[in-house]
């Protein structure tokens, strides 16, 4: 059709009046630019959305990507949909969880590995304990109560 649109526009006629008035009418000729690469891209994803591959879709992406940047910005979307996001998000981003577990523990002289939440209940159970021998009952309560 040549990529060109018409319209016609019609407006109301005038209220009612004896004479009959001529009404003018516009016609509206428009370029229509048809991208049919962008059309079977939008495709692809409507059937990746409608089969829920969307890790696929992503995987694909990747591959096709012509830059490293756009290769990341593909693969930021895809752990979206993995298992495990969090690590692998810190991965994407340089860090690893074991490298992080290990410069924490070192900065703060304690090892946060053994419940794998970052803190020994054993320890934490110590040191209550202790706290709760060296000051008195009231003294306590206040430090708990300005803890929370």
């Amino acid at each position: 059709f040549g990529g060109k649109l018409i319209t016609f526009e019609s407006p109301k006629p005038p209220v009612q009046s004896p004479q009959p008035v001529p009404v003018p009418r516009q016609v509206f000729v428009s370029q229509v630019t048809t991208e049919t690469e962008f059309l079977q891209r939008s495709r692809e994803l409507q059937a990746a959305l409608q089969s829920g591959s969307l890790s696929d879709y992503c995987q694909a992406k990747i591959h096709k990507a012509p830059t490293d940047s756009e290769q990341d910005i593909w693969r930021f979307l895809l752990v979206n949909f993995e298992d495990e996001a969090r690590v692998k998000f810190l991965r994407l981003l340089g860090f690893s969880k074991e490298d992080l577990e290990r410069k924490i523990s070192t900065c703060l002289g304690k090892n946060l590995q053994p419940n794998g939440h970052g803190v020994d209940a054993n320890h934490l159970a110590e040191k209550i304990q202790l706290l709760s021998a060296q000051v008195s009952p009231g003294t306590y309560l206040y430090i708990v109560h300005s803890l929370l």
